[in-house]
């Protein structure tokens, strides 16, 4: 008969964790995870930005060709047609002398916003003496200390009480 030495009397065979150190882990991983999704969503939110960004030089440079074409800029756009000569042009123009700026405007990359653009001086109509000789285009954006670009000569814009846009681009 064999008898276990004293060392190992008392002793099991456990080969596997204990709560204590799976708890660790299991915290560990959840905290990586929560610093990991909190700069994923911050990286998307400037990602966002910087295409409102270039949305906004996309439109920018329609318009100065606008300029270019009419003299004036349009009294109004609508950032869910196209653009073209036509656009904010008391004059009718024959269809085969439309000229088009861009086929489609931009869109907030969110589609809950919504660009906006303002002819200078308010109320223009590009008619009988009243040309808007100027513009400022407006884009709300989630992290404004960062893309925010205040002009002297933007208005500020308000969407209602508690929302106003952070992001103001005019002529170059």
């Amino acid at each position: 008969m064999y008898i276990w030495p004293n060392s190992l009397k008392g002793r099991r065979n456990n080969f596997g964790f204990t709560m204590v150190e799976l708890l660790v882990v299991i915290t560990i991983i959840a905290i990586l995870t929560t610093i990991g999704v909190v700069s994923y969503s911050r990286i998307m939110a400037n990602t966002r930005d910087s295409k409102r960004a270039t949305d906004l030089n996309i439109v920018q440079s329609a318009l100065e060709q606008y300029h270019a074409d009419q003299h004036y800029y349009p009294a109004a756009i609508s950032f869910t047609d196209s653009f073209t000569n036509q656009t904010g042009n008391p004059i009718t123009i024959p269809l085969a002398s439309i000229i088009t700026y861009l086929n489609e405007m931009p869109s907030d990359p969110l589609s809950t916003r919504l660009y906006n653009y303002a002819a200078s001086p308010t109320g223009c109509t590009n008619s009988s003496g009243s040309i808007c000789k100027s513009y400022c285009l407006y884009a709300k954006v989630e992290n404004p200390t960062k893309n925010a670009k205040a002009r002297a000569d933007c208005p500020t814009l308000t969407i209602d009480e508690t929302t106003t846009y952070d992001l103001e681009m005019g002529p170059p």
